[in-house]
């Protein structure tokens, strides 16, 4: 069996982590959209109706965090959050779509972009410290690293998923050969 290569391995985390990127991106258009259109009381139903579904009418402890942090969002500053969120979201699935595409001029923009996030996350990390925040700084990190180094490449991000694709199916042939 022969060994995996460090190239197959950044391909792996280069595609894997721009797909997560597309994934996050998705998931905050949807959060977004919702706390600029809905009120502060439909909010708040929406939560009660969300976390009661977690263990019955008591809610537990998953539920009173939903809770929580839904009060937290159907407050005033609700609304910003939303707009940060849309605007963080469509910035990501731009970037992953230029990427997706084939157009090496949206490297710029997403090393700049990704940068960009990465500077909030790290001034974020400073003033309220937690393990996850720390996980998700050091894989924008990597995934920044592997952007740059695409970048550097000259190749898309089709072009790394379609090596990735190709190493893929002939190790799966050497394997069923042996």
């Amino acid at each position: 069996m022969s060994p995996i290569r460090p190239s197959l391995i950044a391909d792996g985390l280069y595609v894997s982590g721009i797909a997560g990127k597309a994934v996050d991106g998705v998931a905050e258009l949807l959060g977004g959209i919702p706390l600029l259109l809905l009120s502060s009381a439909q909010l708040m139903s929406a939560g009660r109706w969300i976390s009661s579904g977690w263990q019955g009418a008591d809610a537990g402890p998953v539920g009173a965090l939903i809770r929580s942090g839904v009060a937290a969002l159907a407050a005033p500053g609700g609304r910003v959050w939303g707009l940060y969120l849309l605007v963080h979201g469509l910035v990501k699935v731009g970037i992953v779509t230029a990427l997706l595409f084939g157009s090496r001029r949206a490297y710029p923009w997403a090393v700049g972009a990704l940068g960009l996030f990465l500077v909030v996350q790290l001034a974020q990390l400073a003033i309220s410290p937690g393990v996850g925040v720390a996980i998700l700084t050091v894989l924008d990190a990597l995934i920044l690293w592997l952007t740059v180094h695409e970048w550097r490449r000259s190749r898309s991000l089709r072009d790394a998923w379609r090596n990735l694709a190709i190493r893929w199916r002939a190790a799966l042939r050497r394997r069923r050969r042996a």
